[in-house]
């Protein structure tokens, strides 16, 4: 250190002792050669425990001869060495025990051998049990969670009308149902065991998409809802005369209409009155009292075209098929400022001259990014001639001056005696290089060629040079 402080002193003292003006301590190491800016002062032992210490016989230059005691990146134990130069090497001391992934399994290995991060796997088969509650995880031993269940489950729909093997996620709630058809059973499994004290009750677990089908107490008319759990006594019908009361729209007792219905197959009597049921579109069904689905609605309704300019009657049901558009052509200006929109019935119109006449009255204020509308955006290509004579702008119609040329050149430019050379690649466009040696070309006139100092001169001094040096005889 007693040298590295000389050489230091050396080299950032000024040369004239008497110059008073401070320098910035810069200087260069003379082992490496580095540039350094600190200026050496202190230091600490390999291991950091002790400063500047002080040379024992026996020990390694610049150590302290105590513990190392550094941690290491993923071992529990510290150094055991002496205070040493360079990384610490690995540790040959047994790690602590660590489980496998599905913790079956204990493993103990040397420090250096255990993976603390990632852990380890037996191979074995996990058997946890999965989110179903049923089944166990039959992949090999893993980290992280192990999954929804695949495992294949013979299932039955709730009308009891299917029946095939479904991974197990998929399946629904489990609901017990009535098979009321004694062919729906032909098996023996545990779904269509006895759970329910009934031979003929099973457990459904998933919707066939079928409708049910079955047949209401009456007997003559069918469930048509989607598949469901069933009942062992068949659902009341809908058509009975307990149940239907009123007329189909509602407003009229059937006692009112008719001497009374008898049976669920007797029609239900209609009342002169109108309907009035809500249709999707908003209004109100407009038929007489009637039995089934509204029809279409037939009201005539106004619709604005797409500038909002004039309107057009149209009817209810059929407004998705019309789309107005009225004659005005819209004479905006795009974004480029060259081209005019031209489209028929523009959406954007109104829009447009709000903005412009907004930018006309802050027209001292300020200017800032004008925002277009989107459909006054121009998506021409500009197509304009570059700089360069030998390219046409690529870019979408803009305002402006044209950027310069994008494509190189690959070629050699020289100046006119070929002796200033530009070397490839060089932007398209690029002029010759001004040369500043002498022309060694010979003159149309005859006369040598000068230096350009000495002709510069001479344009200045002999009108008849000049003369000559511009082209006469």
């Amino acid at each position: 250190m007693s040298c590295v402080k000389k050489w230091f002193t050396n080299r950032t003292k000024p040369p004239d002792q008497e110059q008073q003006q401070p320098q910035l301590p810069i200087w260069r190491c003379p082992g490496c050669n580095s540039t350094m800016n600190d200026e050496p002062g202190t230091y600490h032992c390999w291991c950091g425990k002790e400063i500047n210490p002080s040379p024992v016989a026996g020990l390694a230059p610049h150590s302290c001869g105590q513990t190392c005691s550094k941690p290491r990146a993923t071992c529990p134990h510290p150094c055991p060495l002496q205070c040493h130069a360079g990384p610490c090497p690995p540790c040959i001391l047994m790690g602590p025990s660590q489980s496998c992934f599905c913790g079956k399994n204990v493993s103990t290995k040397r420090c250096g051998e255990t993976d603390y991060t990632k852990g380890w796997s037996c191979h074995e088969i996990c058997g946890d049990l999965l989110p179903c509650g049923e089944h166990e995880c039959q992949k090999e031993c893993h980290s992280g969670l192990c999954g929804s269940c695949e495992t294949l489950v013979a299932s039955r729909c709730y009308c009891g009308r299917e029946s095939k093997e479904l991974p197990c996620d998929t399946l629904g709630d489990k609901l017990e149902s009535y098979a009321h058809d004694q062919t729906q059973i032909q098996d023996n499994t545990p779904e269509a065991g006895e759970e329910c004290g009934l031979s003929t009750c099973f457990t459904g677990s998933f919707k066939c998409g079928h409708a049910c089908g079955r047949a209401f107490d009456c007997g003559k008319h069918y469930c048509q809802k989607d598949c469901h759990p069933q009942d062992e006594e068949p659902a009341h019908c809908p058509f009975s005369p307990d149940v239907v009361t009123r007329c189909p729209c509602g407003k009229t007792p059937v006692t009112d209409i008719a001497a009374g219905r008898d049976s669920c197959t007797d029609p239900i009597p209609h009342c002169d009155k109108v309907c009035n049921k809500i249709l999707d579109c908003g209004h109100q069904c407009q038929d007489n009292c009637h039995t089934g689905p509204c029809s279409q609605c037939e009201q005539e309704i106004e619709l604005d075209c797409r500038c909002g300019r004039t309107k057009t009657t149209v009817i209810c049901h059929e407004r998705d098929l019309h789309s107005p558009l009225c004659e005005r052509v819209c004479r905006v200006q795009l974004s480029c400022g060259r081209h005019e929109h031209g489209v028929r019935c523009c959406p954007a119109e109104k829009r447009a001259i709000e903005r412009v006449a907004a930018k006309r009255r802050a027209k001292s204020s300020a200017p800032s990014n004008e925002e277009f509308e989107a459909e006054h955006i121009c998506l021409r290509v500009c197509g304009r001639e570059l700089k360069c004579g030998k390219h046409r702008c690529q870019q979408m119609c803009h305002r402006g001056p044209c950027p310069s040329c994008l494509e190189a050149v690959f070629d050699e430019i020289s100046c006119n005696c070929g002796r200033t050379v530009l070397q490839p690649p060089q932007p398209c466009g690029t002029r010759p290089p001004e040369c500043r040696f002498d022309c060694l070309r010979p003159r149309p006139c005859g006369h040598p060629q000068v230096s350009w100092f000495h002709a510069l001169a001479l344009y200045y001094l002999d009108p008849l040079l000049t003369h000559c040096l511009t082209g006469g005889p």
